[in-house]
């Protein structure tokens, strides 16, 4: 009989002190975004009860009545999944502080 080595990696709970840490700043920083109104009325991403299925939905309807009333429509599509890793971070922070954020 074989005896078989089980390999396992070590646990590490640093992916759970990390989420933790990323939920409280979430929470933090949308209370502040939202204490000095600084989301536009239309914002979906990171808010609660909205997501890229109620942004679709949004756009869909709005769409849909254009095309009702004989508007004609354009819609330009972006993707920006990688323009957050180009962000100056020293900036960011100088924008920030200006901003009040503390």
């Amino acid at each position: 009989m074989l005896s078989a080595k089980l390999n396992y990696p070590p646990i590490s709970v640093l992916p759970v002190i990390s989420k933790i840490c990323e939920r409280h700043v979430h929470v933090n920083f949308l209370s502040w975004l939202q204490k000095f109104r600084l989301l536009i009325e239309n914002q979906s991403a990171y808010l609660k009860n909205h997501s890229c299925v109620t942004v679709l939905i949004d756009i869909t309807d709005t769409l849909l009545l254009n095309m009702d009333k004989g508007d004609i429509n354009g819609l330009l599509m972006l993707d920006l999944s990688k323009a957050f890793d180009l962000i100056n971070h020293n900036l960011l922070l100088k924008k920030l502080k200006n901003l009040r954020f503390k």
